[in-house]
């Protein structure tokens, strides 16, 4: 019982934040739509696409390679912090040569 308990509480938690965006967007895109001219909605568009892509490939599939080498590296304390000091600054140079390349 405990398992469904969890798994309904986390279903709830994502439908709500899902929930929560997509009201976002019905209530931003009429106000975004009359501030912005044509040109400037899709100049807005373009960046946040620029946005997205960057921020997939600054992240180079990190929290996939978290996941699956925490457990073998948690057996130890150097290992554990030279796990998280490579997710660190893995992620934060992939930012930044993303940010550059965007520049």
């Amino acid at each position: 019982m405990s398992n469904l308990k969890s798994l309904l509480k986390q279903s709830s938690h994502y439908l709500t934040g899902r929930g929560l965006a997509i009201l976002i967007g019905f209530v931003s895109f009429p106000v975004y739509a009359r501030l912005f001219s044509v040109s400037d909605y899709g100049v807005l568009n373009l960046a946040q696409r620029f946005t997205l892509v960057a921020g997939a490939i600054a992240k180079l599939g990190m929290q996939n390679a978290i996941l699956r080498f925490h457990e073998e590296s948690s057996d130890s304390e150097d290992s554990l912090r030279r796990l998280y000091s490579t997710a660190l600054f893995g992620t934060t140079l992939g930012g930044l040569v993303c940010a550059i390349a965007c520049a």
